[in-house]
């Protein structure tokens, strides 16, 4: 493990990488990542912060509204688990043919 500056923060905190990909979890998060891969939205999916600035151009925020960017791949980890289930749980209609026989509870159950 090792950490890489987070250079725009105060302070400079350390970002915590580790290679995991010979971990007994790596073929785990291929398999996750993979079924997230699948069900994904490309209307609400941005590949790149260029492509984000364009779609956001003259949108106006709210004090009372909230913005939030989730980058799976970066920080798979840091992604509130209840919040993830919910989720996973509304979309199981697209998600259950990728799990073979598991059943709903079976999957979300963390």
């Amino acid at each position: 493990m090792y950490g890489l500056p987070k250079i725009h923060k105060l302070g400079f905190p350390l970002r915590p990488i580790v290679a995991s990909n010979q971990s007994p979890t790596y073929n785990l998060a291929n398999f996750f990542t993979w079924i997230l891969s699948s069900v994904r939205n490309d209307n609400i999916n941005i590949q790149s912060a260029d492509l984000l600035l364009d779609l956001l151009g003259d949108i106006v925020l709210d004090e009372s509204d909230t913005f939030v960017s989730i980058d799976v791949v970066a920080v798979f980890s840091n992604i509130p688990v209840d919040p993830a289930l919910t989720i996973l749980g509304n979309r199981w209609d697209e998600i259950k043919k990728f799990v073979y026989q598991l059943q709903k509870n079976y999957f979300l159950n963390p």
